[in-house]
């Protein structure tokens, strides 16, 4: 079995460490508000004991003092009990949304293992053998300010698509004009592609794609 190369995708440990704190109260806060809104769709509904000389009371749902534990009721209804409903809802979402971006940051990595290249997100890991993959070199271009001060930024990826599974799996190159993989990485992916493949011609894609990266590691600025 070849060994796993790790690749740096992702956030590093330190970012990852204070991302998780900083979630982690999110998610507590969130779970908080929506107990807030499940009291407010149904706790005032729920009948208050209390407990005297004579033994225990309740207040009925005419606002009298009576004898007897009481009865737990349901949903309150009306506005009070649908912006309840609404407010834990909204809270539900935030806390799983929190919770997606938390193991998105924390399990996002990629890696190499021979000529397959492993990519990890927030809950699946998908793969592709860049061997035999269909690839291609994705970027976009933003601008900012105007005329003569415009600034063009490009953001490039290496994405391949796997003939057996049809998986799609990308990882990141360049951003801002630099490379954000070390030399040796970039070498490596070349020689994962090219190695185990027969050239066509000169405009083969898999090739013209190897061949940049090469370029990449040779000067990060190319």
């Amino acid at each position: 079995m070849p060994p796993r190369i790790p690749l740096s995708v992702g956030a590093p440990t330190g970012m990852k460490v204070i991302f998780s704190i900083v979630g982690l109260f999110l998610v507590l806060g969130g779970a908080g508000f929506s107990l807030l809104g499940y009291g407010l769709a149904f706790g005032e509904q729920q009948v208050v004991n209390t407990s005297g000389v004579d033994g225990e009371f309740h207040i009925d749902e005419n606002g009298k003092l009576v004898p007897g534990p009481g009865e737990t009721q349901g949903f309150a209804g009306g506005v009070e009990g649908v912006l309840g409903l609404s407010f834990m809802f909204c809270s539900l979402l935030f806390v799983a949304l929190a919770i997606f971006l938390i193991l998105r940051v924390v399990r996002s990595a990629a890696w190499l293992e021979g000529s397959r290249l492993f990519v990890r997100g927030a809950v699946l890991t998908k793969s592709a053998d860049l061997a035999t993959s269909t690839l291609s070199a994705g970027s976009t271009t933003q601008a900012t300010g105007a005329g003569d001060g415009q600034v063009t930024v490009s953001v490039q990826s290496l994405s391949a698509t796997d003939p057996e599974t049809n998986k799609r799996v990308s990882i990141p190159v360049k951003r801002n004009g630099a490379t954000i993989l070390p030399s040796d990485q970039l070498s490596m992916l070349a020689n994962a592609i090219t190695n185990a493949r027969t050239k066509t011609d000169d405009k083969d894609p898999a090739f013209v794609i190897a061949g940049r990266l090469r370029d990449f590691a040779n000067d990060p600025f190319s």
